[in-house]
């Protein structure tokens, strides 16, 4: 017999996650999106996600290396780039897909990550215990 958590693993990881049953919310929805479906998660453009890489590393990194960076993120993004091809090829993987993320999401935050999962995984089992006085404690 098998380990059941290797087990469990290898089960997740030949799960097709495209054919995996959909959560039906139209009943507890109902009256709030007149039973539309969820629309597919977008792919976020391009340009404002290079604008906001430069924005978020510039307080962290040195003067030289953000200039470093700034050159090699406007030669990545400039038209006819290398970036506007792979955001081409993203766009189109997008449109195969319910949530073009779930994949790489399951794969790099579940499957391919050595550590304990529960710990780290979880924040939940990180964060101390909280004792919540409540009215009958008082």
């Amino acid at each position: 017999m098998s380990h059941p958590i290797k087990e469990f693993v290898r089960r997740l990881s030949n799960l097709d996650i495209e054919r995996y049953p959909e959560w039906d919310l139209s009943a507890k929805l109902r009256g709030i999106c007149r039973n539309k479906p969820l629309p597919r998660l977008p792919v976020p453009d391009l340009h404002n996600t290079l604008d906001r890489y430069l924005r978020l590393i510039a307080p962290v990194v040195s003067k030289e290396d953000y200039e470093r960076t700034k050159l090699l993120v406007e030669e990545f993004g400039k038209s006819g780039g290398e970036g506007e091809e792979l955001q081409n090829l993203l766009k189109q993987y997008a449109k195969t897909k319910i949530n073009w993320v779930t994949e790489w999401w399951l794969d790099d935050m579940y499957l391919l990550n050595p550590a304990p999962l529960p710990i780290n995984s979880s924040p939940g089992m990180v964060f101390p215990r909280t004792f919540n006085t409540t009215v009958q404690n008082v």
